[in-house]
């Protein structure tokens, strides 16, 4: 028997998220620990790209002090800041993701991201790259996600960027499974394949 399991995005019980003075003024976002296969140069050439900042939620990766002052210099003569928050609390996570004007994920690699689902669990849009994960997700919930190819990644940043609404969920959770719901599957699944 094969079966897909969908990895579960809990989106918050908090209000709907709404364009803010923040967000219109905010940097460009990219969520999780910050390391090469983030593909944190491709976040900050987008945003240089229209003039805004690059703000990294989350921490270094281990050992990778060394790109994140490359990026720092590369802002620097792109005339934009890129700035690390290191680890952040849930609370404090929420509030630096509505803070941000356009949330990217530019991952080159092919897995099923937490960070991408964080951004969708707080209500927010993010601007990805294509992979099988995220096309399996946007099949569900496409309204989700802005999924582009690579060459067209800067594009979609800057579009979102005129259109900070396009980077807000308004809350949906159609076509998302919860934890609980995922689990409840799962057991599912296994009670099958356990009885074949």
């Amino acid at each position: 028997m094969d079966a897909v399991v969908r990895l579960p995005v809990d989106v918050s019980q908090l209000a709907p998220s709404r364009v803010t003075r923040r967000m219109q003024v905010g940097p460009v976002g990219a969520l999780g620990f910050v390391h090469p296969g983030k593909n944190p140069g491709a976040a900050l050439t987008a945003a240089a790209r229209i003039g805004r900042d690059l703000r990294l939620l989350g921490a270094l990766g281990p050992s990778h002090e060394a790109l994140f002052e490359e990026l720092q210099r590369q802002a620097m003569q792109a005339g934009v800041a890129c700035t690390v928050t290191g680890h952040l609390t849930e609370k404090r996570m929420d509030e630096q993701i509505a803070g941000v004007s356009v949330p990217v994920a530019p991952y080159r690699h092919i897995s099923a991201s937490g960070s991408i689902g964080r951004w969708i669990a707080a209500g927010r849009r993010p601007v990805v790259l294509r992979n099988p994960w995220v096309e399996e997700l946007a099949r569900h919930a496409p309204w989700a996600l802005t999924v582009v190819d690579p060459p067209e990644f800067c594009d979609a940043v800057a579009a979102a960027s005129e259109n900070l609404a396009s980077t807000l969920t308004g809350g949906r959770r159609d076509g998302l499974l919860t934890t609980e719901q995922a689990a409840r599957t799962q057991a599912e699944v296994l009670e099958v394949v356990s009885r074949a």
